[in-house]
């Protein structure tokens, strides 16, 4: 198996819409930023999970959320054909009538390519397989076919879903 070192200022394990989006942002502030996700691309339950209809970016006939998730979600559905809903009309406790529907594997291909484009290391197949911390941040150990990386961060972002990462950094979850 090779072994890699590598030291980044923020390190995002979870690839999900979450992981992605804060790993953009912070590479897009400066820091040098990676991520660390087990599947085969990103988006998490958008793309792979298969629940594209991300929404609620509106509310009360306005917009109250923008940011690098809406700009995925304007390109893709531009890219793709869509159609955004209409958010000017106010659809009281009907809310779900301002979901999108997205093309998920185009949507997954933008959000790789907005992190390459911020300078975003990915690495996907990997799982961390242990979490230590140390006075100037953290070392992470990740595993993947044939390859284990051991990346030192100074901020470490757990985008698991599921709280893996605090778990082995020995915080309690809770449910």
């Amino acid at each position: 198996m090779k072994h890699v070192e590598i030291s980044v200022d923020v390190l995002v394990v979870g690839g999900g819409t979450a992981g992605t989006i804060a790993a953009i942002q912070a590479a897009r502030a400066g820091a040098r930023t990676a991520i660390v996700e087990r599947g085969p691309q990103l988006g998490g339950t958008m793309t792979t999970g298969g629940v594209a209809y991300p929404g609620l970016f509106h509310a009360w006939g306005q917009q109250i959320i923008a940011g690098i998730g809406w700009e995925l979600v304007c390109k893709t559905v531009d890219l793709g054909g869509g159609e955004l809903p209409d958010s000017s009309e106010p659809y009281g406790h009907a809310h779900w009538l301002h979901q999108i529907r997205l093309d998920g594997p185009l949507y997954a291909a933008l959000a790789e390519e907005a992190c390459l484009d911020a300078g975003v290391a990915l690495f996907y197949y990997e799982t961390p397989t242990d979490v230590v911390e140390h006075e100037d941040g953290w070392a992470v150990e990740a595993a993947g076919k044939g390859i284990r990386h051991r990346i030192r961060c100074g901020q470490l972002l757990d985008c698991t879903g599921d709280a893996d990462v605090v778990a082995m950094a020995g915080y309690a979850r809770v449910r």
